[in-house]
């Protein structure tokens, strides 16, 4: 938060939008960042989720086809045979949100804040992940088979 204060003061009073690691994301800083209009960015895990969040992202209704976002995408989809079969997809709501917030007699309450969520499915993406998760997997097994062949001691 000072160094928002100080780049406010250095630069302006324009609108500043924070792109955070998911660290960033407590009640305090988004509070703080909104209430100078600014904005903030973060990404969130699935796993662990609230089961809201989960439903909402696991429901394929609403999902639209997205171009020009993702390069990789956008190449993929210009191949032969692949046009058919939309690689990078995205929807949106508007969602009321509980956030816990430090008052200024240290008091933690809790207020509701309207967030935009936004949900990305990159099928590439996947692919490549579980790729790799069959990697590590198979490695794993050829561990479990013969331990003495990883003996850290050699």
């Amino acid at each position: 938060m000072p160094l928002l204060q100080k780049t406010c003061a250095d630069y302006g009073p324009g609108r500043i939008i924070t792109v955070a690691d998911k660290a960033l994301n407590s009640g305090d800083n988004v509070v703080f960042l909104m209430s100078k209009g600014g904005g903030i960015i973060f990404s969130q895990k699935i796993r662990g989720a609230s089961q809201d969040l989960q439903s909402y992202v696991f429901d394929p209704e609403g999902y639209a086809e997205e171009r020009g976002i993702v390069q990789q995408a956008d190449l993929w989809n210009e191949k032969d045979g692949n046009q058919d079969k939309p690689v990078f997809r995205m929807k949106s709501r508007i969602y009321r949100q509980e956030l816990w917030v430090t008052y200024s007699d240290d008091i933690k309450r809790r207020i509701p804040l309207d967030v935009k969520q936004i949900v990305c499915y990159n099928e590439l993406y996947a692919r490549r992940q579980k790729h790799k998760r069959a990697e590590l997997i198979a490695k794993a097994q050829k561990i479990i088979q013969n331990p003495k062949l990883y003996d850290k001691k050699k």
